[in-house]
């Protein structure tokens, strides 16, 4: 009888020079999804960071799938319960992403979070 094992355990990390790719070490999944122009559809998850930046500068999977964040609320700085895709913007100076999953993206206007 044949089967299909999923693999979830971390391999080694090694860098890329891409510019948007990225590594999850220890447990947990991108979330990235497909969008009509209005609405997310599909979600789904993965763990492959190979990411690239659409034409609109959103940041992609090679298939296509945008991946997905929360906005912040401006006000208090914490994550709100409404998805957005991550836009990076073509003057940013600088983006990190941060241990807890927050993605910091500074431009010349100054810093955008996405949870």
């Amino acid at each position: 009888m044949n089967s299909i094992d999923n693999l979830m355990s971390s391999g080694a990390i090694q860098s890329t020079g891409g510019t948007y790719d990225v590594a999850i070490q220890g447990d947990g999944f991108f979330r990235v999804a497909t969008f009509d122009g209005t609405a997310f559809g599909e979600r789904f998850f993965t763990r492959a960071g190979n990411f690239t930046r659409d034409s609109d500068g959103y940041l992609v999977t090679q298939e296509g799938y945008y991946v997905i964040g929360y906005t912040v609320d401006t006000t208090t700085g914490l994550p709100t319960t409404t998805e957005t895709r991550i836009q990076i913007p073509t003057n940013a100076k600088s983006i990190s992403i941060g241990q807890n999953g927050v993605i910091t993206v500074v431009d010349d206007l100054g810093a955008t979070t996405y949870p």
